[in-house]
């Protein structure tokens, strides 16, 4: 997300020509407001782009938060979309949650 959010800010690009291409064609997606980068979608608000780690808090939240529901891999996606957050891993930090979550393997059906 650095290279985005440097371009967005600045407008530089990566001295690599593939690279910035890449980052040109990303950038559409995202919108820097007061210092914050948000990426755009079709219909929903904008969403907060977090770090990985601080990703993988919220997951763990949503995961084993109040309720403790342990909802799966695509619905952890979902919720963490709804709550407005988003990094590029999500994907694969939920799903490796899930896969590693003791309680949801030991419970789940077979």
């Amino acid at each position: 997300m650095d290279p985005i959010r440097t371009y967005l800010a600045i407008k530089t690009l990566p001295s690599d020509h593939k690279e910035a291409d890449r980052v040109k064609r990303q950038a559409n997606w995202f919108i820097l407001y007061d210092g914050i980068l948000y990426k755009r979608s079709f219909a929903q608000p904008l969403l907060r782009c977090v770090t990985p780690e601080m990703g993988k808090k919220v997951l763990e939240k949503l995961h084993e938060g109040v309720c403790s529901s342990h909802v799966g891999g695509h619905t952890l996606i979902v919720m963490a979309i709804r709550t407005d957050y988003y990094w590029l891993s999500l994907r694969e930090d939920a799903m490796n949650l899930v896969r590693t979550c003791y309680k949801c393997q030991k419970f789940a059906p077979i």
